[in-house]
C-alpha cells in the first residue's frame, strides 16, 4: 500500500516510477542501488531491510537523492516508524489482559527496526506487566518460513496464551499453522500481529481494521506537532461466548504510537466506542 501511494504522486508529479523487488536480500538490495545510480535516475527511495557501509558508500558518491523508508540512515535522509514505543504500546496492552504464557514470533536482528527496536518494546511492555512466561523464537519475514516454524513450535511445547508476531505476513502465517491442527485462535489461543495488509481481512477470525489519523499538508498531525503522527489500531476480541452485538468478537479502538497493529484476543470481550 505504501509502494501504491508513492507511486501514485510519482505519476501525478510527472515522473515515471521503476520498481526493483530484492526479496529483503542486503546485497541485492546495494546491487540495485548501484544499477540505478548508473541508469541517472532523479532520486531513490529505498525500503531498506537493514543499512551497511556500502549503503553509505553509495550515498556519499551519488549526487542524486535517496530517502530511506523504514530503517533511521544516521548519514543521510529517512523516514522511520516509532518502533519502539508501537512495540511497547502493543506489548503493555496485551500484557494487561492476564496472559500468563506469550511468544514472542520475530524476526532477526539484522533488521533493526523490526528484529531490534520493535522487538524490544513489545518485550518491555511484557516486563512491564509481569507477563511470567516469554519466548521469543525466530523466523523470517516470509509467510511460508512462518508456517513451517510455527508448525516446529507447536510440536515442541505446550500452546501459549497468546503469540505476538512482527507483521501481519507472519500472524497470516501463524493462523495458518494453527488451523492445521485445528485450534480455535480467538477461544484457545490470541494473535496479534503488525501490518495493515488488506488479506488479513480474509482470515477466520478477521484481524481487525486500522485507520491512521491524518496530517495536513504542512505534514502537522492532529496535535499541531510538525513530525510526528498517531495512528489509532482496531483491537477485535473473540471469545466462547457472544457479545451484546450477537457476534463472536466485538471492537474497542485504542490508540498507538505510528504503526498498524493487528490484534485477535482470546479470553474476554471487553465493549466500547472509540477512544482516544
Amino acid at each position: 500500500r505504501l509502494v501504491e501511494v508513492i507511486v501514485a504522486y510519482l505519476k501525478k508529479s510527472g515522473y515515471t516510477p521503476m520498481i526493483m523487488h530484492t526479496g529483503n536480500d542486503l546485497e541485492e538490495e546495494v546491487r540495485c542501488m548501484e544499477r540505478l545510480k548508473r541508469m541517472n535516475v532523479d532520486g531513490m527511495m529505498v525500503l531498506s531491510t537493514g543499512i551497511t557501509n556500502r549503503h553509505r558508500e553509495i550515498v556519499e558518491q551519488s549526487e542524486i537523492p535517496i530517502l530511506f523508508l523504514g530503517q533511521r540512515f544516521p548519514y543521510g535522509s529517512s523516514v522511520v516508524y516509532d518502533d519502539y514505543h508501537a512495540g511497547l504500546d502493543a506489548g503493555k496492552y496485551l500484557g494487561s489482559k492476564g496472559v500468563q504464557d506469550v511468544v514472542v514470533f520475530w524476526v532477526g536482528e539484522e533488521d533493526p527496526a523490526v528484529g531490534k527496536q520493535r522487538k524490544q518494546g513489545v518485550t518491555d511492555g511484557l516486563q512491564s506487566c509481569q507477563v511470567p512466561q516469554i519466548e521469543l523464537v525466530e523466523t523470517t519475514f516470509f509467510y511460508e518460513d512462518a508456517v513451517k516454524n510455527m508448525e516446529r513450535l507447536l510440536q515442541e511445547r505446550a500452546l501459549p496464551d497468546a503469540v505476538i508476531c512482527a507483521t501481519d505476513r507472519i500472524a497470516e502465517g501463524v493462523y495458518k499453522a494453527l488451523a492445521k491442527r485445528n485450534i480455535a485462535i480467538g477461544k484457545e489461543v490470541s494473535v496479534m500481529g503488525f501490518g495493515n495488509y488488506e488479506t488479513s481481512e480474509l482470515l477466520t477470525p478477521p484481524l481487525g481494521e486500522l485507520g491512521r489519523s491524518q496530517c495536513g499538508d504542512d505534514h502537522s498531525d492532529d496535535t499541531g506537532e510538525t513530525g510526528e503522527q498517531s495512528t489509532d489500531y482496531t483491537v477485535s476480541f473473540g471469545r466462547k461466548k457472544k457479545c451484546k452485538t450477537g457476534k463472536i468478537g466485538c471492537v474497542k479502538r485504542v490508540r498507538v504510537r505510528t504503526l498498524f497493529v493487528y490484534f485477535i484476543q482470546k479470553k474476554e470481550c471487553i465493549f466500547g466506542t472509540d477512544s482516544k
